[in-house]
């Protein structure tokens, strides 16, 4: 039975405690947290439509556009997630090697559709890069007669991406990335106004036009994303379900939390 929906994204029982200090989050709980992102972006007073910036990719999506969409169904995929409407599209990777398997590693991947470039962020060294490559190969198919050519992958070396220190909290290691590189891209956008404190206006153009090397950017995450920060961050979440389930008729989730 489903414990919590919100804009598409649905909890059960078992997925909310994945939330908890020690626990791998599950795509699910990365689908939630992308609406959760949506609505505190919306919530800042921006006066654009944050969807036609950013595009937080469901996992599930994902998982379709690697290992079961077919060549007939490319143009609804494109139109039904308004591919060409977005900048910026942001892709949890996951290295399950077919539909039906969970997986046990998530990583991130920012497309610029303007640029044409993903970046790969990991948090585990390059566990994830050939998914990630399988990724780009799939969207590129997606997308043949609609970009001139086919994406450019660009990872950013491990010893420059923040890196975990468990086996668990990739999932979360994903999202702050993301977050931070999402609040910059709409910082750009010229009606908002609220960056990052200490970063550069020029993180999202920097994050494309990336050749390697370490960069502020990098060393904004590497500070920003620790343990402390991910344990935090669950916490916050874990509240943010809390406070829906209480709006939902009263709804508890002291049992499940």
């Amino acid at each position: 039975m489903v414990l919590l929906s919100f804009r598409e994204a649905y909890l059960y029982a078992e997925d909310v405690q994945l939330l908890n200090d020690g626990m791998w989050i599950n795509e699910a709980c990365i689908n939630f947290i992308w609406r959760c992102l949506e609505v505190e972006y919306e919530n800042t007073g921006i006066s654009l439509d944050i969807r036609s910036v950013v595009f937080f990719m469901d996992p599930t999506v994902v998982s379709y556009l690697r290992f079961q969409i077919e060549p007939e169904e490319y143009s609804d995929f494109i139109n039904s997630n308004l591919i060409f409407e977005k900048q910026w599209i942001f892709i949890p990777v996951n290295n399950a090697q077919h539909l039906l398997e969970s997986g046990s590693h998530w990583s991130l991947l920012v497309y610029d559709i303007r640029r044409n470039v993903a970046v790969h962020i990991d948090s585990m060294k390059k566990n994830n890069l050939s998914a990630a490559q399988s990724v780009v190969s799939a969207l590129s198919k997606v997308l043949v007669g609609k970009i001139s050519t086919s994406i450019r992958l660009i990872n950013v070396p491990h010893e420059y991406c923040p890196q975990q220190k468990d086996g668990y909290n990739c999932g979360i290691y994903m999202i702050l990335a993301a977050d931070i590189i999402a609040r910059q891209a709409m910082h750009e956008m010229p009606t908002y106004s609220a960056p990052i404190s200490g970063v550069e206006p020029s993180i999202a153009c920097s994050l494309t036009a990336y050749e390697g090397g370490d960069s502020s950017w990098l060393q904004h995450m590497r500070k920003n994303i620790t343990p402390a920060s991910a344990s935090s961050f669950r916490g916050t979440i874990r509240a943010e379900v809390k406070a829906r389930l209480a709006a939902e008729a009263g709804k508890s989730a002291d049992s499940v939390i």
